[in-house]
Formats: C-alpha cells, structure tokens, sequence
C-alpha cells in the first residue's frame, strides 16, 4: 500500500525515505538534538484538514509527567483536529479539545512509541506497535478553531497556556492513506527505538542533525 507523509520527520539522527511515501516538508525549527527542555517547541501551518484514514506516530522520552505538555498538535487543541499530550500523568490522545482516551503507563527517560489512527471513522490507538484500544469517532476538521490552527511541536496553540514539553521527541510522522489500506505491522514506525541521549553527547548528536529529514517507513513485504 502507500501512505503520504505530510510531515518530514525529525529526530536526534537522519533516517532514510521509504519509496513509498511522498514527503512534504513541514518549515519548523526545532532543537538539534532533539531535546526540548520546557520553554518551548516549534508551530508552523496545520498540515492536513482530513478527519478519516489518517495517522499520526512519534517516538518520546519525557523528562516528567507532571503538569499538562503539548507532544504534537495539528489544529486547536481546544476546538478542531487532533494530537498527542501529557495531561495528569498519562498520555491522551485528543480531538478538539475533547481527550478520546488516555494511556496510563508513561515511562521517564524512556522511549516509548505513540500512534493515533483513524480508519473509516474508527480511531485506533497504539502503544510501542500495540493497539491499546479504539473508538468510533473522529476529529473536526483542523482548520477551524477559535484560535489559529497550527502545527505545533513539543508545545501548545492555547496562547497563555505554554503547554510546552519536556524531554526528547524522535522521528514525528502525519500521514493519510486510501481507505481500508492501513496495515499496522507495515505502516508505524520500525519497533526499535533509538537511544535515549545523554547530556554529554547531545552535542555530539546535534552535529549529524538535518533539522527536518525524511522519516523511514519500513517496506511493504512483497
């Protein structure tokens, strides 16, 4: 099958496109190492109005699970499209301003593998590969809102409120695909996450760091 990546990914090292996808550059600076520190991430312009037979997957490591920090959003957070947060010590899972469902086993200093995705009006949620569950529902599109839709990175779109995230984020992805061809074990992101980077190397990683690269798919199976 194909999936269209409408987000290059980003990650503390380059990876390679798959054949596959048509990548679409998303114009966001982001921390050459990967490591967000809880001031700040990056926004750009919402990247896809779809509300069926789309996903979004990255890899984070959180440095804490306190307080609430914006993973990746893709619209308003209060009011239109979808993304992943840190709210109340677990991962949720948004569409609007509405949490679809939670995770509750975050782990700090650790990667661990997130993917939302909506199948014909069907949302399936992942875990390191695994569904944890799934509800008939869907998002509004992502252009609508009371505040500016965005694309934002390791921080919110709620104006005052930072929202902002802490700890290292690897390898975003935000693809569409024809209906009925999503395929779990083909189509996330490869099971092996990278090495959580330490202090003293993050400047040594910052220097193979492209700032936006190609995300890597693994490869349909003949």
């Amino acid at each position: 099958m194909k999936l269209k990546s409408l987000v290059a990914a980003f990650a503390v090292s380059c990876v390679a496109a798959s054949a596959h996808a048509t990548i679409i550059n998303l114009a966001l600076t982001v921390p050459t190492s990967g490591t967000f520190n809880g001031t700040g991430g990056s926004t750009g312009s919402t990247v896809t109005n779809v509300t069926t037979n789309f996903g979004m997957e990255v890899w984070v490591a959180p440095t804490t699970t306190s307080g609430t920090q914006a993973i990746a959003y893709n619209g308003d957070s209060g009011s239109s499209g979808f993304g992943l947060y840190i709210a109340g010590g677990v991962f949720n899972f948004l569409y609007g301003g509405v949490v679809i469902t939670s995770i509750a086993n975050i782990s700090t200093n650790q990667w661990q593998e997130l993917a939302v995705v909506n199948v014909g009006g069907t949302t399936k949620y992942y875990l390191n590969g695994n569904m944890v569950g799934s509800t008939f529902v869907s998002p509004t599109p992502a252009s609508g809102g009371t505040i500016t839709p965005r694309m934002t990175i390791g921080t919110g779109n709620q104006g005052a409120l930072a929202e902002n995230f802490s700890g290292n984020i690897y390898g975003l992805n935000v693809f569409t695909f024809s209906a009925d061809a999503f395929n779990a074990a083909t189509d996330l992101m490869q099971s092996t996450p990278p090495t959580v980077p330490e202090p003293a190397s993050l400047a040594l990683l910052g220097l193979g760091f492209a700032g936006l690269v190609n995300s890597r798919r693994k490869a349909k199976q003949a």
